[in-house]
């Protein structure tokens, strides 16, 4: 049978906040440095933050399948339409029992009492986390924490709240390293996308008024137009700070081919955001320093698969997750 799964989305967590915050990242160090411990680089896919980002990271599967192109809005109407990870894994083992708490309540997947909306406060929701892991003995335990996030995008990457949330949450990353130990889990804890400073704020949604409706996360904008597409597509692909757009089959090259994406699909440049967020995604990366980081604990290797690669998709983490729940059955199948 295979043992517990622990995953912990940290968004905002990169290598460089481990590198460059030696003791505020006390707590994740400790289990790198254990003898079943890994450091590795998570490779996200567009859009890197979000409630896309989270399918992305559950599922194994870009948007254009999954279908949460972006964080939607109360008047939208996205539904997640592919199995997050453990899903796929009840195939094979019903008795499978998971707890999900704080992700994004456009996924639908929180435990009942578990939605973000549930608990709002950043340090009650510290506290039911601590509370979760001591009281639940789940086969799968999935938690997302947005803190260090949060900090970088109000007020730069480079902040210091954003090492005081770093620090705050080595709490939480303690407790849970020590419940792994305790349940002889597996353990998994992942920036899923990380931030470097925005050096331009591209105003995409004022210079479309009128002519468009824009929607921007990080270094995607979404633009539905409402004027002649051809003639809006080259006023954005001019701005300064946008690498490039696309439309129609085009965005299969990015993963966003589908009818609740934009028509057209602006990326900026890795170090450019749309409006006003201090910080950029950074994609694609130019130092590995700025990659997201993955953080993997007490894993059982795969079939030929072996263990997980020092770069690893959000997608592939996805299935590798998978298998490891599917445990002997797959193995068996080889």
């Amino acid at each position: 049978m295979p043992r517990p799964l622990y995953l912990l989305s940290l968004p905002g967590l990169s290598r460089r906040l481990l590198a460059e915050h030696e003791r505020e990242a006390s707590a994740y160090r400790a289990i790198i440095d254990d003898a079943e411990g890994e450091l590795h680089s998570l490779i996200p896919a567009h859009p890197a933050i979000g409630a896309s980002s989270q399918a992305t990271l559950l599922s194994g599967h870009l948007p254009q399948v999954h279908g949460i192109t972006h964080t939607p809005s109360e008047s939208d109407r996205l539904t997640l339409s592919a199995r997050t990870f453990w899903r796929s894994a009840k195939v094979e083992r019903p008795e499978l029992t998971v707890t999900a708490a704080l992700w994004d309540p456009a996924l639908q997947i929180d435990s009942p009492g578990w939605g973000r909306k549930s608990f709002p406060g950043h340090h009650r929701n510290g506290e039911r986390v601590l509370t979760l892991l001591r009281e639940t003995s789940s086969d799968v335990t999935a938690i997302r924490m947005k803190g260090i996030a949060s900090a970088a995008t109000n007020d730069g990457p480079r902040a210091e709240s954003v090492s005081r949330r770093m620090a705050r949450l080595g709490e939480i990353v303690q407790a849970l390293f020590a419940r792994a130990k305790e349940r002889d889990a597996m353990l998994v804890i992942c920036g899923e996308y990380a931030l470097v400073e925005s050096t331009q704020h591209v105003r995409v949604k004022a210079e479309l008024e009128g002519k468009a409706r824009v929607h921007c996360e990080g270094q995607v904008a979404h633009v539905w137009p409402s004027a002649d597409a051809s003639s809006v597509r080259k006023q954005v692909q001019q701005l300064p700070g946008v690498s490039r757009v696309y439309s129609g089959s085009e965005r299969d090259e990015i993963g966003l081919n589908h009818p609740s994406a934009g028509e057209l699909i602006a990326l900026s440049d890795a170090d450019k955001s749309f409006e006003s967020s201090p910080g950029a995604c950074g994609i694609p990366h130019a130092d590995p320093l700025d990659q997201p980081a993955l953080i993997s604990w007490n894993l059982d290797p795969i079939g030929e698969m072996g263990a997980l690669k020092p770069n690893v998709s959000a997608c592939e983490l996805a299935w590798y997750l998978k298998l490891l729940l599917i445990g002997e059955r797959y193995r068996d199948a080889e």
